[in-house]
């Protein structure tokens, strides 16, 4: 049995940006060539703030 909650996201050749929408409702974003077992989650790194938001832009 399958038991992911629902999500949606985005994946370029290095970055993955997903959107879990029901509560807790959380954003995760990853660093597929440095991390690609998805342990570290980079979405309160300052440095990567305009990434987030340019791939948040795409799906919202």
């Amino acid at each position: 049995m399958h038991c992911a909650r629902k999500h949606r996201g985005v994946r370029t050749d290095r970055w993955k940006l997903i959107h879990f929408g029901e509560q807790p409702e959380e954003w995760t974003f990853y660093d597929m060539r440095k991390d690609p077992d998805e342990r570290v989650n980079l979405i309160a790194a300052p440095e990567h703030a305009e990434r987030i938001a340019r791939l948040k832009a795409r799906i919202t």
